[in-house]
Parts: structure tokens; C-alpha cells; sequence
């Protein structure tokens, strides 16, 4: 949590969505009341600010409240929306934890695993080493021909 004081823009931003917590504010609407919010009519993110100055404020404890936001609308979270936002934010950390793991498991099954630490190692003369670096993994098809190969020659 930040305890970092909130500018004014932000506090202004409090301000209103506390003036009424139960209605959803559309970005158009909060920059009519702030003007210190730009509004770009014709972009896709038209006041990037507000999410930026929700963050602040979610993050801040010298506030009481919550800002969740729906549809590109604003408002103060009542316990049932917290909870929901809540239970948003746990999925998509399991679904980037899961991809970490699957990220880390091929990782491992590549052999860039042993490419990685070999380079993290400060590097040395021992050509062993370097040279272990670099061996692919062998492949079943592989293992099955010197297998063949060990079999013919006896």
C-alpha cells in the first residue's frame, strides 16, 4: 500500500464519486466535472488519467473507499463489487501464475534451463563446460538407433 498524498486531480476524483456512490460515471462525465482531466473525444482510451488516479487511490489507506470500474464506468465500490473485483483479480493472478509455470516447465524441457545457468556462471577456460553447454538433449529416435547400433555390433 502507498501512503504517498493523493494531488489534488485525485482527491477531486474521490470527491465526486463519493458525491454519489452508487451511480456508474463515464469518463465523459468525470472529465466535464474535473477539468483537470483531458478528454480525447476520438481515442480509444479518450482519458487514460482516471485509470491511472483509480490505481493511486485503491492503493492509497488515507482513503476509506474503493474505485471498481465496469463498461469504462467509475464508481465506489460497495462490498458485493469489491468482492467480485476481488475475485477477478485472484483469477487472472492464477492464469499468469499457471502461464509462469508452463513458461518454466518448457523452459526446463528445451534445455535452455542448463544454457541459462551455464551463463549465468561466470564464464571460465574450462572448455568442458562450455562445451556441455551446447549438447542437445537426445531424443528417443536417437536413443532407439544407438541402441541398433550397439545390437549390431555384438
Amino acid at each position: 500500500m502507498d501512503n504517498r498524498e493523493l494531488t489534488p486531480r485525485q482527491w477531486a476524483l474521490y470527491r465526486l464519486l463519493m458525491s454519489n456512490p452508487n451511480h456508474w460515471f463515464t469518463k465523459k462525465e468525470i472529465c466535464e466535472s474535473i477539468t483537470d482531466y483531458p478528454f480525447y473525444e476520438n481515442q480509444t482510451n479518450q482519458c487514460p488519467h482516471i485509470a491511472e488516479d483509480k490505481i493511486a487511490i485503491n492503493g492509497n489507506m488515507r482513503v476509506d473507499k474503493l474505485i471498481v470500474i465496469k463498461h469504462n464506468c467509475f464508481k465506489i465500490a460497495t462490498k458485493e463489487e469489491y468482492q467480485r473485483e476481488r475475485a477477478s483479480h485472484i483469477k487472472r493472478l492464477k492464469t499468469q501464475a499457471q502461464q509462469i509455470q508452463d513458461m518454466d516447465a518448457k523452459f526446463q524441457q528445451d534445455g535452455y534451463a542448463k544454457l541459462f545457468n551455464n551463463l549465468l556462471n561466470e564464464l571460465t577456460d574450462d572448455n568442458e563446460q562450455i562445451h556441455e553447454t551446447f549438447i542437445e538433449k537426445e531424443t528417443p529416435q536417437s536413443a532407439d538407433q544407438s541402441i541398433n547400433d550397439s545390437e549390431v555390433s555384438l
